[in-house]
This record gives C-alpha cells, sequence and structure tokens, in this order.
C-alpha cells in the first residue's frame, strides 16, 4: 500500500530534525576541548576563591580573638574587684561585735575612691520588730533627723515600713543619700529574694538588674548582699547578723574597662541568661548590640557572686578587617581568563577549518554534507507521471518506432 502524502511529509520533517541534530552535535564535538577549558577553569576559581574566604575568615577570627582577650580581662578585673571589697566589710562586722556609724564611714572611703563604679557600700543589720524603735532612735541620736524604717508605697513615694517579723534597713550607707537610707529592703520582693538565698548559701549573692530609687528608668544597677553571721553561734540562718551589701551601676562600672573596645570599635554587651528574658540586658556599649546578626563574634563568661553572665563582642562597622576582596577577585578573575581562554581556543578551530576549506575547496565540497534523501527521492507515481509526460508516442517502447504526423493531424 502506498504511503499517504501526510506521512511522507511527516517522516520527511523527523528525518530533518535527526539531520539538524547530528549537524549541531557536530558543532559542539568541534567545541569540546573549549567546554572542557571552560568547566575547569569554573571550577579552579570557584575553589580557590572559597579557599581565600575561609583562609581570611580564619585569620580575622583569630586577630579578632586576641584583641578581645584583653577586653573580657579588663570586664572580669573591673567586676571582680568590688566583690573583694565587699568581702572585707564583712569581715570587719564578723571581726567586731560592735561597729559605729564612723568607723564603718572611715573603713569604705579608700575603698569608694579606687573604684569609683560603685554606688554605695552599706550596711544591712537584721532587725527583729521588737527592737526596731531601738535602731531608729540610734540613727537619730547619730545625726540622723527624723530617721524611720520606710519602704516605698504604691504611688511611688516613700512612706514607714509596714510592721513585720524580720526589718533590713539600710543602718549604714556610704555615700550617704538621704531617699535610701532606713529603707527597709525586707518591703522589696526582689532584695529580700536576694537577701534570704545569701542567708540561705552563707555566701555572697547578686540581684538581678534592680532600679534604684534615684536612678533614671534606663539605668540598671546591682545588688551583691554577703551574709555576716555571729561566729559565737556558727553560721546558721538563726546566726545571721546582717548583711554587708554592694550596689553600683553596671554601666558606671563597664565603661572603665572598655576604653580599647571603643577605640578599635568592638561593640560590648552584658548580659544576665538566668533572669526574665525582658531583664536580661545588664549593658550595650551601643544600641542594640547584642543582636549577632552575622560578621566576627564572641561570647565569654563573667562569674560575679552566685550568677553566671555572658559577654558579648561584636566587631563594629570600623572594626579593621582583612582584604574582604581577594575572594572576589580571585573568583572574577578566574572565570573571565578561563572564558577568554575556551572563546579563543573555539575560534582558533573555526579559523582552522575555514582555512581548510580556502585551501583545497574540492576536498571541502566533497565533504560537504550531502542532501536529505526525501530531497533526491520523489514519490513513485509522480515520478511516472514525469516520464510519461516526457515521452512521445511510441517513444521508449522497444521495437516501436516514432512515425510522423499525417496530413490533418494538427487539425483533429
Amino acid at each position: 500500500m502506498a504511503p499517504t502524502p501526510q506521512a511522507s511529509a511527516s517522516g520527511s520533517r523527523e528525518r530533518s530534525w535527526l539531520v539538524r541534530a547530528a549537524r549541531s552535535f557536530g558543532g559542539l564535538r568541534e567545541h569540546a576541548t573549549s567546554l572542557a577549558v571552560l568547566l575547569v577553569g569554573v571550577g579552579v576559581s570557584v575553589g580557590l576563591s572559597t579557599f581565600l574566604l575561609m583562609r581570611n575568615r580564619d585569620r580575622e577570627l583569630a586577630a579578632f580573638n586576641a584583641d578581645v582577650a584583653p577586653i573580657v580581662a579588663n570586664l572580669r578585673s573591673a567586676f571582680e574587684l568590688p566583690l573583694e571589697v565587699l568581702a572585707s566589710i564583712a569581715n570587719l562586722f564578723e571581726a567586731s561585735r560592735e561597729v559605729t556609724r564612723a568607723e564603718f564611714a572611715r573603713f569604705v572611703k579608700p575603698a569608694l575612691e579606687r573604684h569609683p563604679g560603685i554606688r554605695a557600700l552599706e550596711w544591712i543589720p537584721l532587725v527583729p520588730e521588737a527592737e526596731r524603735s531601738r535602731y531608729e532612735e540610734a540613727a537619730r541620736a547619730d545625726g540622723l533627723v527624723g530617721f524611720q524604717f520606710r519602704e516605698r508605697s504604691p504611688d511611688g513615694t516613700m512612706a514607714p515600713a509596714s510592721a513585720r517579723d524580720e526589718h533590713l534597713p539600710i543602718y549604714f550607707m556610704e555615700p550617704g543619700h538621704p531617699l535610701v537610707l532606713g529603707f527597709d529592703c525586707a518591703s522589696d520582693p526582689e532584695r529580700r529574694d536576694c537577701a534570704e538565698r545569701a542567708r540561705t548559701h552563707g555566701r555572697a549573692v547578686a540581684s538581678e538588674r534592680l532600679q534604684l530609687l534615684d536612678d533614671p528608668p534606663s539605668t540598671y544597677s546591682i545588688a551583691v548582699f554577703h551574709p555576716v553571721f555571729d561566729d559565737a553561734k556558727g553560721r546558721s540562718r538563726n546566726a545571721l547578723r546582717g548583711f554587708a551589701c554592694e550596689v553600683f551601676r553596671v554601666r558606671a562600672l563597664a565603661e572603665r574597662a572598655l576604653e580599647e573596645s571603643v577605640r578599635r570599635d568592638i561593640q560590648v554587651s552584658l548580659f544576665d541568661p538566668e533572669a526574665p528574658p525582658e531583664r536580661r540586658v545588664l549593658f550595650e556599649s551601643t544600641p542594640s548590640a547584642g543582636d549577632a546578626a552575622g560578621g566576627l563574634v564572641l561570647d565569654a563568661s563573667l562569674r560575679y557572686a552566685d550568677r553566671t553572665w555572658q559577654i558579648r563582642l561584636q566587631a563594629g562597622p570600623a572594626y579593621p578587617r582583612q582584604l574582604a576582596g581577594q575572594p572576589a577577585l580571585a573568583l572574577v578573575a578566574g572565570l573571565s581568563s578561563s572564558l577568554l581562554l575556551a572563546l579563543g581556543l573555539s575560534a582558533a578551530k573555526v579559523i582552522r577549518r575555514l582555512r581548510l576549506q580556502i585551501a583545497d575547496p574540492r576536498g571541502s565540497a566533497r565533504r560537504r554534507p550531502r542532501p536529505p534523501r526525501h530531497q533526491a527521492r520523489q514519490h513513485p507515481a509522480r515520478r511516472r507521471d514525469g516520464v510519461r509526460d516526457r515521452l512521445r508516442p511510441g517513444q521508449g517502447q522497444p521495437g516501436v518506432q516514432p512515425h510522423p504526423p499525417g496530413p490533418g493531424a494538427g487539425f483533429a
């Protein structure tokens, strides 16, 4: 059965597509070396830039660690030295049964001059309700006019302290402050809990960040309570005499240790991970300095009394860095070189082929691809019709001679 014209056209299209694909493959094969060179160059460029990037990163981290090491040491020292002062005050009260207000002032004055970051040094006795009036009268006899145990009222003003089993008044304070002297720490939940922990564990404990009575809202302070016991009764809860207390503003104490970080544009933050989330930030050298989204960052710990704080140091925009453009430059140079080399090889092959065609045109013609078979072959029926049209009657048939037309043949 003879193929239909539609089937013949479809087969021709399929053979034409195959021929074009073969020619394209031949072109790709001609440039295979160039493609290989380009791929190898891209791989080498990416690998080299990655290596340079990692090397620079390691060098930056090593340099940053060396720069922040003295900052961390200074910060730890700035917070640890005041604890020694507090311990000496506790030793004073344990060694002496009675310490007067004047003796306390003379004892702590040199420490306050050496450590200006300390806001106040205090003596907080444990006073039963039955002895409250005796303590208040003794303080007024020392020259504190109108002294009494006080607490903060709901409206924020100071009022006489309510009656309770035990009072923790700020009895001695250097430097003194009229709003603070007499404040009953037992009336404040945060200070009371801190004092209770010191009483239970028998050692110095630090509070969460506090808001002092005379501090602006954005200033954070820490109070450290060191228990003082009656040696004759041992170190039990019932032998407690009171607390040596130290209060300092975190910023004032930290900024004295961070002069080097400011010079090198290293941002410093101090956190209290044990505190509630909204009260964890103790200090930030710059706003949002603790948001470590990336870059050079180092975290260190600071043990203060019974709490473990976290120090975060982060490189600022002006911190000196390694040559950050080396990896990018190596990548661009490698990719450009690989592309130029691949294009050069392809151009050289094309030029060589054209030269061969010019030098030997016949050979190039012989090498010219043959036309598709569907263009050379015709449909059998169409070919027979063409032959029939070209033959005169009797031509092409063996044994038959053509005769001239008879008279009048053209008038039939």
